[in-house]
Formats: structure tokens, sequence, C-alpha cells
């Protein structure tokens, strides 16, 4: 990699051209290659991952797929509900709800977390003491699986479709499937009133364990010969499943995005959280980049997508 324009970047930061950028990795064929942090934020401090955290909950989805504790990420999803946690779902339409839906954002239920005026906001599941029965109460208001609204609540209730279907606590399914493998032990989960593990937001984790996520996808599912997420779903959860209300490219619960750098277009896959929470997986050129940020309800949270097309791209030989 150009060491120059890494060096640019560097001072980028340090003269916060860029603000309130926190942590910063650059892996290269496996093996980290570039690091920044800013003062307190170091290589051993867990970051609030926000919505990048959603990326992972599609992980361990398909972790639980992989391993038989799911059957079909087409098969309804109110049935397990009902059975093995007495939710009232309801029946109709609803009844046809299924993990595809809710890894792709398109349950149909009022959550729209855009609108204040959605039933099914955010703020609104916050103030509830179960977030799950919440969002299963809501009406519907497209047919499930016709339209992409983003909705922090389909993630809850995907991390709940987990606990149900392995028969345990979701934070123990990723330790003992996913974490422990990894060798990632600095990491801490955010909980809900009910005591639900929160998959939509809020793990913690480092930049370099983040880096390490984005280097297990790079590597379809396998880390030091072994096979943790099959290849076939690093592959499905990545491509293109439906397009956003912004017209970008959205897979099971993992952005896509083009960039043009240097005269070429490289696409990438990632995950994405408020504030400039970022894992950026780019398999053409082998480079898996993670960001950290506090730029939460700024336009600045976007940073990390200039410092990837004009430094960090460009860098790459």
């Amino acid at each position: 990699m150009d060491a120059t324009l890494l060096a640019n970047l560097d001072r980028a930061l340090d003269e916060r051209t860029f603000t309130r950028i926190d942590g910063l990795v650059i892996a290269r064929s496996g093996a980290i290659v570039h690091e920044w942090y800013l003062s307190e934020h170091t290589a051993t401090v867990p970051h609030d991952l926000r919505s990048a955290t959603k990326s992972i909950t599609s992980a361990l989805f398909g972790i639980a797929l992989d391993l038989g504790h799911i059957d079909s990420i087409d098969d309804p999803v109110c049935p397990l509900f009902e059975t093995l946690a007495g939710y009232p779902v309801g029946s109709g339409q609803k009844s046809g709800i299924t993990a595809r839906h809710l890894l792709t954002m398109s349950a149909g239920w009022d959550c729209d977390d855009s609108r204040v005026s959605s039933e099914g906001n955010e703020n609104y599941m916050y103030r509830q003491r179960d977030w799950v029965r919440f969002i299963l109460g809501l009406d519907l208001v497209s047919r499930p699986g016709d339209r992409y609204s983003y909705c922090n609540g389909d993630v809850v209730v995907l991390g709940e479709v987990i606990r149900l279907a392995t028969g345990g606590p979701v934070d123990l399914f990723a330790h003992r499937h996913l974490f422990g493998p990894l060798g990632i032990t600095s990491y801490e989960w955010s909980y809900t009133p009910a005591g639900q593990v929160d998959n939509g937001g809020h793990l913690f984790l480092t930049p370099r364990d983040m880096a390490k996520i984005g280097q297990l996808f790079l590597q379809q599912g396998t880390w030091k010969d072994d096979q943790l997420i099959s290849a076939d779903w690093v592959e499905e959860s990545t491509a293109h499943q439906i397009t956003t209300d912004g017209r970008s490219e959205y897979g099971y619960l993992w952005w896509r995005r083009s960039f043009e750098s240097a005269s070429r277009t490289v696409e990438t896959f990632y995950a994405s959280g408020i504030g400039g929470q970022f894992i950026f997986v780019v398999p053409s050129i082998d480079l898996v980049v993670s960001f950290t940020g506090r730029n939460y309800n700024s336009a600045e949270s976007s940073q990390p997508l200039e410092m990837m097309s004009k430094f960090i791209l460009p860098a790459v030989n």
C-alpha cells in the first residue's frame, strides 16, 4: 500500500480535517497494515457499534441456519413465537412474515425509524419493556416482502427468532460460535428492559475485532481452517437482496456500495452504524477497513466514505 497516502490520511485526522473519528483499522491480506486512534480510543477499548450490530446479527442467524437450528429462511416466524414464547401474533398476512423479511427489513409493519409518525418508530419501542411484543403487535401497512422500510424492530424480532430456535441467549450463542472462535474477548452486549439481547444495536467491539468480522466474511466464512459460517450464507447475505428507499442496495442486514477511486470502480459490502461505525469489506483487493466515530445525528457520519475514496482505496497498489 502507498505509505504516503496513508500518512496524508493520518495528518488529516490529526489536524481534525475529519472530525470526531475515534478509530481506524486497515487490514490487507489478513494482516493489519495501518491503525489510527484518537486519544483514549485505543486498540483495546470497545466502541459502540450502533446499527453495525445488525450485520453481526445477520451472521449469527446464518450460523444458526448452518447448524440446523432453523430449517429455512422462508419459514414463517409467527408460529415460533406463539408456540415457544406465548406471544399473541394474530393471523392474516402477519402469519406470512419470514426471517427473510426481517433480514431485508420488509416485514410490512407500521415501523419506519425515519418517520416520527410511524407507530413502530424505534423511539416508541425504546419506551416499552418488551420490545419484541411491541413490534409483533403493530399493524401491517404493506404486504410482507413488498417494501423496504428501515425498522430497528425487525432485527430485535430476528434476535428473538435466534434465541427461540437455538434454545438459549443470543449473547451465549455468539460467544460459542462466533466471538470465541475468532478470539474476541473484549466486548459488551446491551439488553432490553425485558432482559433480551439488543440485536439491533449497541454491541461494543474494538476496531480490531470489527476488522476480524470483516476478515471472516472476506474469507468466505473460514477462520484458521474452521468454517464458522457457510460460504453460501456469506455470499447470499452480502448480495443485493432489496433496494432501499434511498435506492441503495441492501443484503441481509449488510449494505452494498460502489466506490469510484483511482479511475476504477470498486465494489464493497459493509456494516454501518450511526455516528460513523463501519466495517468495509472489499473482496477484489483483499481489503478490510473498520471505522469508529461519534458523529451522531450528523451528516459528518459519512466521512469514512470520503476517506475510503480519497485515501484508502487509492493507496492499494
